[in-house]
């Protein structure tokens, strides 16, 4: 009993872990470049997903509660947004079997690439997720937060 109550005191503390134990990255820095592929297959550039809105990248999972919790709302955000952002997912899940099917049960509509090797979270000194990262339109870390209240700032 000790031991689940540890346990999930550390998951309240940290969120769900990755594993990555990378450094955190700064805000008014540079956000590291990557290549990804989304879940069918295809590769997808950072560069490319720069435009003249801000781009929020939310790195989930499907087994992590916490991300699984808070979805329905980002989604709702995004589709209510009128394009204020955009909105990309990069998975973490163990497989792209497993995040597939959670984004087709689930009716996901924005972007989702598949991290498998858990690099890109690293590079972006993600340790726990879920994690929000927005960037402007020439590539600036401009908030690394794991709140939503910072996404919805950029609705007003």
């Amino acid at each position: 009993m000790y031991k689940i109550c540890v346990f999930i005191f550390c998951l309240l503390i940290i969120g769900c872990g990755n594993g990555t134990g990378a450094p955190s990255i700064t805000e008014g820095s540079d956000a590291p470049s990557f290549v990804l592929n989304d879940l069918n297959g295809q590769p997808v550039k950072s560069v490319d997903l720069l435009s003249d809105k801000p781009l929020v990248l939310d790195f989930w999972a499907s087994w992590c509660p916490y991300c699984v919790e808070e979805l329905p709302e980002l989604v709702s955000m995004y589709a209510k947004s009128g394009d204020k952002f955009r909105l990309v997912g990069i998975n973490l899940d163990r497989s792209k079997a497993a995040a597939l099917k959670y984004v087709k049960n689930n009716n996901i509509q924005f972007t989702n690439l598949f991290d498998e090797s858990g690099s890109v979270a690293k590079s972006f000194g993600v340790v726990g997720i879920p994690v929000k990262v927005i960037i402007d339109s020439k590539g600036k870390i401009i908030k690394k937060s794991a709140a939503l209240k910072d996404v919805k700032k950029l609705l007003e």
